[in-house]
């Protein structure tokens, strides 16, 4: 065959060729829908959702979205949109604000924490250290630190306000989702994939003994208080554990799906927690009674947080990305705005 007729049939099978897998990546999306890929993993799901919290003043809630680099605030109870501002590499995973409310940290799967001015939406600092995604943030009551726990197995401790840190706390190899302080900052927990949940004295930072019970990985962490301390997992259980004792003293068996976020109320009467199976539950944290069951969608829900005044509970549908605001009075929806 003479080369120019040759290099047409060569030209023509990969124009073909290309063809055929364009025409084949048309049907994934359909594919997928009806069959999605297995993961053992709950928390590698569908991704577009908003990780939120509450200004400690409750007047507004600010938003990391989960599939785009971007944070966002709403006003409260309207849920009105304020502004859109910021950026990172990669999704934003963790939110935590300053408890004076201006600051605003965020983690990312860029593995970076930026701090934020609210009001203006200026960067102020880049905080880099972490060798994984870092997936949860915590300010301690007094503001002077910032807890951060990440994919590397390792909690953080900054000072954010001049943007460096502070100290390493090596846990293991295995991932980290959830850090978190008492309400009278003497106490640092964190936890998760496949381990207890370490506890330290936050001012020495000497360890105490851990809290072990959950058979699979700790998914989330919230005190109470000074020591009473709220745990979800993969196991789809709630547990509330006397952290200075190092005791459980209540188990809480009503999620069908992994446990993925959780909260106490500010005076410590109540938990909340979320699963994969599409449910928000309030708890009784004293008597572990079921307070209120709320369904939503199939696809689960993401994340949640209760306004410090205690009058208002925010639960975040996975993959419609939509805010659902509750009055905790009569735990009824008083408002829902898709992000």
């Amino acid at each position: 065959m003479p080369p120019p007729l040759r290099r047409f049939e060569a030209l023509a099978g990969w124009i073909l060729g290309g063809a055929l897998l364009l025409a084949a990546a048309a049907l994934l999306p359909a594919q997928q829908k009806s069959d999605p890929v297995p993961t053992s993993n709950p928390y590698i799901h569908w991704n577009r959702s908003w990780e939120v919290a509450f200004r400690p003043d409750g007047s507004m809630i600010a938003g990391g979205s989960t599939d785009e680099p971007k944070l966002r605030l709403w006003r409260v109870p309207s849920l009105e949109a304020l502004q859109t501002f910021g950026s990172h590499g990669e999704a934003i995973e963790a939110l935590a604000w300053h408890p004076a409310g201006k600051l605003l940290a965020s983690g990312s799967r860029d593995r970076t924490i930026k701090i934020w001015d609210s009001e203006s939406g200026a960067e102020l600092h880049t905080l880099s250290g972490h060798d994984g995604w870092v997936w949860d943030l915590a300010w301690s009551p007094d503001g002077r630190r910032l807890a951060s726990a990440g994919y590397d197995g390792a909690v953080k401790l900054w000072d954010a306000e001049q943007g460096r840190l502070l100290e390493t706390l090596p846990i293991s190899e295995l991932p980290l989702f959830a850090v978190t302080w008492s309400s009278d900052g003497k106490l640092l927990a964190a936890g998760g994939k496949q381990g207890p949940i370490w506890i330290w004295d936050a001012e020495t930072l000497a360890s105490r003994p851990a809290l072990r019970g959950h058979e699979s990985g700790v998914a989330c962490l919230s005190f109470g208080g000074p020591d009473r301390l709220a745990s979800g997992g993969w196991d789809r259980l709630v547990k509330i554990w006397s952290a200075t004792e190092a005791k459980q003293e209540l188990e809480l068996g009503g999620h069908r799906g992994a446990i993925h976020d959780l909260v106490a109320s500010p005076d410590g009467r109540y938990v909340a927690s979320i699963s994969t199976d599409g449910s928000l539950i309030i708890w009784n944290a004293d008597n572990g009674s079921l307070v209120e069951r709320i369904h939503g969608s199939s696809e689960g829900m993401r994340s949640l947080d209760w306004s410090s005044d205690g009058r208002y509970l925010v639960a975040v549908e996975w993959r419609i990305a939509q805010l659902r605001l509750f009055a905790t009075e009569d735990w009824k929806q008083i408002a829902a705005v898709r992000g």
